[in-house]
C-alpha cells in the first residue's frame, strides 16, 4: 500500500478518521443484509479468487448430483433385492439395463449394488475434497484480508492511529477479518449445496405427489421461514453484542495487566477487576443467548419437520385415501425427506451462520472503509523508502498544524532550518507544541498549512520515507518487545541479517555493553513484556543503541535521557557527538543543563517560535529560556 500523504497539505480526516473503539452500527440480522452482504463479499475477490470460488461452487453441485443419484437407485436396488421377481415394478431400470444387454436378475442386481454403493463411495470423496478446498480457500481469503487490514493500519496516517486503542484495533484486525474471510464464503457454499437439494428434493416430491400433499408441506414451509426470519435478528444482536463486549474486555484485560505497578501501589485491583468483569459477564450472557438461538433453531426445523408428516399423515386419512396408496405416499416422502431435512437445517445453519457474522462483516467494513479514505499512488519523481539520502537542509516555511477534533492549532507560523552536521534543540512548557513539531520534522504529520521542504523540495510521499530511513528516533518511553535485547537492537532485522559487532558497538557507545557482559545469556537474553526486566534507564539505552544501529544521519531524541542520570547522559552525549560523519542532533528536553553544546536552541511558547540562538545567547537575550532554565533549575 503507498504513502498516502503525497499532497503538500493534510487531507481533513473525519472525526478520528473513525474510532476502532465503536460498536459497528447498522446490524440488522435480516436475510436482506445477508444476502448484501454475500453480494458484497463477491466484489471484494481477486480474479484468481473469484474463478476458484467458481470452481468450487460447480464441483459441489457435480457432488450433489452424483450424491443424489446414487441415491435414486438405492429404492429400485432394494426393492430388486427383496423381490428379484417384481422388476416390472422399475420400468426405467429395466430400460437402463437393456441398453448395456443385461437383465435385472441375479448377478445383475448384485452388479447394481455395486454400483450404488460405487456412486456413494465418489460423492463422499467429491464432498471431502470441496470440504477441503473450502477450508483452504477460506484460510487464503481469511489471510489476505488480515494482511490488508495489518498493512493498511500501519502505512495509515499517523494522526489517525495515535487517536486509536492499540487493543481494539488488534482485535478488529485479528477477530473481524479473520471472521469475515473464514466463515463468509464457506456458508454460502452451504447454502448454495442446502438449496440445490432441497430444489430436487421438492422437484420430486412435486411430481409424485398430490395437491394435498403439496399444499401441507407448502404451509409448514412458511411456517419454518417465519420462525427463523424472527430469531435471526435476535442471532445478529447477541453476536453483536458479544463481539463489542469480548473487544471491550480484552482492551480492559491489557490496560489491567500492563498497569499492574500503579494499580498496586494505589490499590485500586478492585475497581479495574470489576471493571474486566462486567464486560467479560456481558459478552459471556450474549455467547449464551447466542447459543440458546442457534440450538433453538434446528431444533424447530426438525420438530416442523415432524408435525407436517403428521399433519399430512392425518390429512390423507381424512379425505379417505386407502391404506396403500398412503403407505406408499408417505414412504416416498420419507425417503425423500431423509436427504432433504439435513438440507433445510443445512440452509438454517448457514443462514444463521452469516447473519451471526453481520457484525463481524460491518466492523471489517468501516475498518476497510477507513483504510481506502486515506489510500494513494505515490507521483513517478518520488523517492523510494531506503535509497540513499544526501541532503544538506531541511526548512519550515509558514508550518501549522491543527488536529481535526482540537479547538485551536497546536502550531502556528513556523519558520526554521536545520543544516546537517549541527545540533539542534526544542524546549518550552508542557503543551508549546514541541512534540507536534517533532513529529512533523519525522515526516509523521503533514502540515494542515505552509510547506516542509528538504533540499528547497516538498518533503511528501516517498521522500517523507526516503527522510524517515536516515533518521534514528528515541523516545521519552522506550519501546521494547519481548524478545532478546539482540532482536531489540536489530529491531525488524531476520537473525541472518543481524551483526552482532555492531550490535556490540552501538551497545559500547549507549554505555551498555559492560553491563551485558555481566549477564549469563548476553545478547541472547529476554527483555520481559515491556523490558519490564530492565531499569528504566536500561531501556533507554536500549533504545539509544537501536537509534544507533541503523547508522543514522539525524539522531532524534524525545525527551529520551530523562531516566539517565547526568554523568551516563553526558557520556552518551558526548560519544555521539565525536562519531563524527556529519551527524545531526535533534534533541527535545527539559534538562536545560544538557544543552550547552547545542548550535541551536529554538523557545517555543503557545505553538509559536518565540525566541532561536546559542545557549549562551539564549540565557542572555531570552526571558522565556531564562524562565524555563530556572524552573528546571528549581525542580531539580
Amino acid at each position: 500500500m503507498s504513502d498516502p500523504t503525497h499532497n503538500e497539505k493534510a487531507k481533513p480526516l473525519p472525526p478520528h478518521g473513525g474510532d476502532s473503539r465503536a460498536a459497528p452500527s447498522g446490524v440488522t440480522g435480516s436475510v436482506r443484509a445477508a444476502a448484501a452482504m454475500t453480494v458484497s463479499g463477491w466484489r471484494m475477490l481477486l480474479p484468481r479468487e473469484k474463478m476458484e470460488t467458481s470452481i468450487i461452487f460447480l464441483a459441489s453441485f457435480l457432488s450433489s448430483a452424483v450424491e443424489l443419484a446414487a441415491l435414486s437407485t438405492a429404492v429400485p436396488f432394494i426393492g430388486l433385492l427383496l423381490e428379484p421377481d417384481s422388476p416390472d415394478r422399475f420400468p426405467m431400470v429395466n430400460e437402463a439395463l437393456a441398453l448395456v444387454g443385461l437383465k435385472p436378475e441375479g448377478d445383475t442386481v448384485f452388479l447394481m449394488g455395486g454400483l450404488v454403493i460405487a456412486s456413494l463411495a465418489v460423492a463422499f470423496l467429491f464432498r471431502t475434497i470441496i470440504f477441503i478446498a473450502v477450508e483452504r480457500f477460506s484460510a487464503h481469503f481469511a489471510n489476505r484480508l488480515v494482511d490488508e487490514l495489518i498493512h493498511g493500519c500501519l502505512f495509515g496516517p499517523y494522526a489517525w492511529l495515535r487517536t486509536q486503542n492499540g487493543a481494539h484495533l488488534a482485535q478488529r484486525i485479528s477477530v473481524d477479518a479473520a471472521s469475515v474471510g473464514q466463515a463468509l464464503f464457506a456458508s454460502v457454499l452451504d447454502l448454495s449445496y442446502g438449496v440445490f437439494i432441497l430444489l430436487i428434493g421438492l422437484t420430486a416430491v412435486i411430481a409424485a405427489s398430490s395437491w394435498m400433499t403439496i399444499g401441507v408441506l407448502i404451509g409448514f414451509g412458511l411456517l419454518a421461514a417465519l420462525i427463523l426470519a424472527a430469531l435471526n435478528p435476535l442471532s445478529a444482536r447477541y453476536s453483536a453484542d458479544q463481539r463489542h463486549q469480548s473487544i471491550k474486555s480484552v482492551q480492559q484485560a491489557v490496560e489491567s495487566l500492563s498497569g499492574a505497578k500503579v494499580l498496586k501501589v494505589s490499590g485500586r485491583e478492585r475497581y479495574f477487576l470489576d471493571r474486566f468483569a462486567t464486560s467479560w459477564r456481558r459478552a459471556n450472557f450474549s455467547r449464551m443467548k447466542l447459543n440458546v438461538v442457534n440450538k433453538t433453531i434446528p431444533a424447530i426445523t426438525m420438530l416442523v419437520g415432524q408435525i407436517a408428516m403428521l399433519s399430512l399423515a392425518m390429512t390423507l386419512v381424512a379425505i379417505q385415501l386407502s391404506a396403500e396408496i398412503i403407505v406408499a405416499q408417505l414412504t416416498f416422502i420419507l425417503l425423500v425427506l431423509v436427504r432433504v431435512l439435513p438440507a433445510v437445517s443445512q440452509i438454517s445453519g448457514a443462514i444463521n451462520r452469516l447473519v451471526k457474522l453481520e457484525p463481524f462483516y460491518v466492523g471489517y467494513s468501516e475498518l476497510l472503509g477507513w483504510i481506502k479514505s486515506w489510500t494513494t499512488t505515490h507521483t513517478a519523481a518520488e523517492v523510494p523508502h531506503g535509497e540513499s539520502l544526501a541532503w544538506q537542509t531541511l526548512t519550515f516555511e509558514e508550518v501549522a498544524f491543527r488536529y481535526a477534533d482540537a479547538d485551536r492549532a497546536q502550531l502556528e507560523d513556523i519558520n526554521l532550518t536545520l543544516e546537517r552536521g549541527s545540533s539542534y534543540a526544542f524546549v518550552g512548557a508542557s503543551g508549546a507544541g514541541k512534540s507536534t513539531l517533532l513529529d512533523i520534522l519525522l515526516g509523521l504529520l503533514i502540515p494542515t498549512g505552509g510547506l516542509v521542504r528538504l533540499d528547497g523540495k516538498p518533503l511528501t510521499g516517498g521522500m517523507r520515507n526516503a527522510w524517515l530511513s536516515v533518521i534514528g528516533y528515541v523516545p521519552q518511553e522506550a519501546f521494547i518487545i519481548d524478545d532478546s535485547l539482540r532482536r531489540n537492537i536489530a529491531f525488524g532485522l531476520d537473525d541472518t541479517q543481524i551483526d552482532d559487532a555492531k550490535v556490540w558497538r552501538c551497545l559500547e557507545l549507549a554505555e551498555l555493553a559492560d553491563v551485558v557482559k555481566t549477564w549469563p545469556d548476553g545478547l541472547e537474553t529476554s527483555l520481559g513484556d515491556a523490558g519490564g526486566r530492565l531499569s528504566g534507564g536500561q531501556r533507554q539505552r536500549v533504545a539509544i543503541a537501536r537509534a544507533l544501529y541503523g547508522d543514522p544521519q539525524v539522531l532524534v531524541f524525545d525527551e529520551a535521557t530523562s531516566a539517565l542520570d547526568v554523568p551516563t547522559e553526558r557520556a552518551i552525549r558526548g560519544t555521539i557527538s565525536r562519531l563524527g560523519g556529519e551527524r545531526t542532533l535533534v534533541t527535545i528536553t527539559h534538562r536545560m543543563g544538557s544543552l550547552a553544546d547545542c548550535d541551536k536552541i529554538f523557545v517555543l511558547e503557545d505553538g509559536a517560535i518565540t525566541a532561536s540562538g546559542s545557549h549562551d545567547a539564549l540565557s542572555r537575550d531570552s526571558r522565556s529560556f531564562r524562565l524555563l532554565s530556572d524552573a528546571r533549575v528549581e525542580s531539580a
